[in-house]
């Protein structure tokens, strides 16, 4: 069973990472409709961890709905002003992006809003961008991949800012998104050089971008902030990740940069060792994924823990999930496709596939 803590909205949108009692696992926030439309955590839906029956209940309503049921509206509108503990609400769309993005202004507490009806190929995206970006991924069902790669990066290792699915109003329409905690910034990694930023930083996203199977990590998606001097990266925008289909490839913009070519730390090999599949196909369950996006998920973990038990770099293993040219199949393709070709493949497909994945990693970092 997941755990789960009960932040109010403020607390969401100011958390630190670096809180002995944080935890980034799923959120429920409501609002409860008082003179001055104070916010409180669900308390009433669910009491505490311990109570993991009335939780399952809890997490499996209106499933086929996506979830609706987890959040009850918060009201804004794009020319109204609410006040919430006495400061005000607002949103404002962004013009940046395929799809319609809002900037949520809460109390003083920044967040970004995407409500799913206007991504990229959605009727309702407001920038007229009505063709689907991505094969593997159906238009609208980006938002439920943002939440997802927040839940899967276990002990916010990676970054991603906090993240939650909610309902809000938008000129008078309910509508279903992710809610992020908007992350002050230097700018996008388009603006800087590489040299600025420390391996370990760049080894922490290449890992969860693996294990998402990230088709668009681009350097316009890695935000950079600056604490005492130090530069970071922060990784957001993850709608086309998680994909249904293998058509569309990976892209990691960090592919062939020099730091993920040097050896993994020791407290990356355990991470990486510790990662729970298990757990992480429970997180997609919970979120409605489909099967197939289960199944890449999966595929890509394994490459990724049994290379770095291999001793591959990131480098390499991220070569054997890309394709050598837009015709071209990947090596990880490759591996599906003769442990298919096994002929027990529905009874051992996964011990077929572990086998062969192990030998050609191998065998590659030789």
């Amino acid at each position: 069973m997941i755990s789960m803590m009960l932040p109010s909205l403020s607390q969401l949108l100011r958390y630190d990472k670096h809180d002995e009692n944080f935890s980034n696992e799923f959120l429920y926030i409501r609002t409860t409709h008082l003179p001055h439309f104070s916010l409180r955590s669900s308390t009433d839906k669910i009491k505490n961890n311990s109570q993991g029956d009335e939780q399952t209940q809890d997490l499996n309503e209106d499933r086929n709905d996506k979830v609706r049921a987890l959040m009850e509206s918060i009201p804004i509108g794009e020319d109204i002003v609410y006040h919430i503990r006495g400061g005000p609400i607002s949103l404002s769309i962004i013009n940046e992006g395929l799809g319609g993005t809002y900037l949520v202004d809460i109390d003083g507490y920044m967040a970004v809003f995407k409500p799913s009806d206007e991504e990229a190929g959605s009727h309702e995206n407001p920038k007229k961008n009505f063709k689907a970006p991505r094969k593997g991924i159906s238009p609208g069902e980006g938002y439920i991949r943002e939440v997802a790669a927040y839940l899967m990066d276990h002990g916010n290792y990676a970054g991603v800012p906090i993240t939650q699915l909610v309902e809000m109003e938008v000129n008078n329409n309910k509508k279903i998104g992710s809610l992020q905690r908007y992350v002050p910034n230097q700018g996008s990694l388009a603006d800087y050089g590489l040299s600025l930023f420390d391996k370990d930083d760049i080894h922490k996203i290449a890992q969860l971008d693996i294990r998402l199977y990230n088709v668009d990590r681009n350097e316009e998606n890695l935000l950079v902030t600056k604490e005492k001097d130090v530069y970071h990266l922060v990784p957001i925008d993850h709608a086309y990740s998680l994909p249904e289909s293998l058509e569309d490839g990976t892209l990691f913009v960090w592919l062939n940069w020099k730091k993920t070519k040097e050896p993994m730390s020791e407290e990356m090999l355990e991470y990486i060792e510790n990662i729970d599949i298990e757990r992480d196909e429970q997180i997609l369950r919970m979120l409605n994924f489909k099967e197939e996006s289960i199944f890449i998920m999966k595929m890509s973990t394994l490459a990724l823990k049994i290379g770095a038990k291999s001793g591959c770099n990131f480098h390499e293993i991220a070569l054997f999930l890309t394709r050598p040219s837009l015709k071209g199949i990947s090596p990880l393709e490759e591996t599906v496709r003769d442990a298919i070709g096994k002929g027990d493949y529905e009874e051992h497909f996964w011990e077929n596939f572990n086998s062969i994945l192990t030998k050609r990693l191998s065998e590659n970092k030789r």
